[in-house]
C-alpha cells in the first residue's frame, strides 16, 4: 500500500502545473519494442533464459537544464519476462524438459535520466541517455506447456509461441514489489513542426535488484546452483512529443 501511495505523489508532482511552469519543457507519449530476457547470475543457466518480444508505453516529461543537458522522468508501462525452449538434452534445467515456458512481469515504472544532446543540424539532435528506473511490480504470470520431440523443433525452428493459456500460475508471491534498474543508450531526435519532435533510438536496461524470493535451484540442488535472477531488455524507442510552451531553443523560423 505505501509503495502504491508513493507512486501516485510521484505521478502528481510530475504532471502537475506547478511542476512545469517554466519554458524548457515537453511532454511525450512512449511506444517501445522491447527484446526482455533473464540473466542468471550462474554460468550453468545462461543458455536457459531466452528473448522475448515485449512493449513499454507511457508518457515522459522533459526538462531543459540547458540548451545541450536536460532531465527527463515520467511513467510507463512495461512487461518484462523471458521465453525459453527446454529440451531432454539441456543438462542442468532449472524448469521442465521438453517444454515452453514463458513469463510475464507487468511493472508501472518510474525512468529518471540525463539527457546529453548534440546537435547534427538545425533540425535534428543526436542524445546520450544515462540514469535509474524505479517501478512497482502489478502482476506476474507464469506459463508453460509440455510438448513432444516434433513440436519442440517446431517452435525452435519457427520461433513461436503455443497456447498456454491453460498452464498458467501466479508468480507475485515468489516476486519482488520493487524494481531498481540503470539505463544506458542513445537516441536521435528531429523537430517536424515548430513545437513538436520526434525520437528514436535504443536503450539497454539492467535489473539491480533481484527479480525473486526464492530460487528453486538452490533449494533442491544446493548452494553450487544458487541463482540471482535479474531482468536484461533491449529496448527500441519511439517517442512523439510536443512543447506545452517555448522550447528553449525555437525551431519554428527553420520551418
Amino acid at each position: 500500500m505505501q509503495s502504491k501511495l508513493i507512486l501516485i505523489v510521484c505521478l502528481l508532482s510530475i504532471f502537475h502545473p506547478s511542476y512545469s511552469s517554466g519554458d524548457k519543457f515537453e511532454i511525450k507519449g512512449v511506444l517501445s519494442p522491447t527484446f526482455e530476457t533473464m540473466r542468471p547470475g550462474n554460468r550453468l543457466y545462461k543458455d536457459d533464459w531466452g528473448y522475448k518480444l515485449s512493449y513499454n508505453f507511457g508518457l515522459e516529461y522533459k526538462y531543459y537544464l540547458k540548451p545541450d543537458i536536460s532531465f527527463s522522468t515520467g511513467v510507463l508501462y512495461q512487461d518484462k519476462g523471458y521465453r525459453s525452449v527446454y529440451s531432454e538434452n539441456k543438462n542442468p534445467s532449472l524448469l521442465y524438459n521438453n517444454s515452453i515456458f514463458i513469463t510475464s512481469f507487468e511493472y508501472f515504472m518510474i525512468p529518471t535520466n540525463l539527457n546529453i544532446h548534440f546537435e547534427t543540424s538545425t533540425r535534428s539532435r543526436f542524445l546520450l541517455v544515462m540514469g535509474l528506473t524505479n517501478g512497482y511490480l502489478w502482476k506476474a504470470k507464469a506459463s508453460y506447456k509440455r510438448v513432444s520431440d516434433d513440436e519442440l523443433n517446431l517452435i525452435k525452428d519457427g520461433n513461436s509461441n503455443l497456447d498456454l493459456e491453460d498452464n498458467s500460475y501466479d508468480m507475485v508471491p515468489y516476486s519482488y514489489k520493487r524494481f531498481t534498474g540503470v539505463n544506458l543508450g542513445f537516441k536521435f531526435s528531429k523537430y517536424i513542426k515548430s513545437k513538436m519532435i520526434i525520437e528514436f533510438g535504443a536503450i539497454y536496461s539492467r535489473q539491480l535488484n533481484r527479480v525473486s524470493r526464492v530460487t528453486e535451484a538452490a533449494d533442491v540442488l544446493g548452494n553450487y546452483y544458487y541463482i540471482k535472477p535479474k531482468f536484461d531488455a533491449f529496448i527500441f524507442d519511439i517517442r512523439l512529443g510536443y512543447f506545452f510552451n517555448k522550447q528553449i531553443k525555437n525551431s519554428g523560423k527553420d520551418f
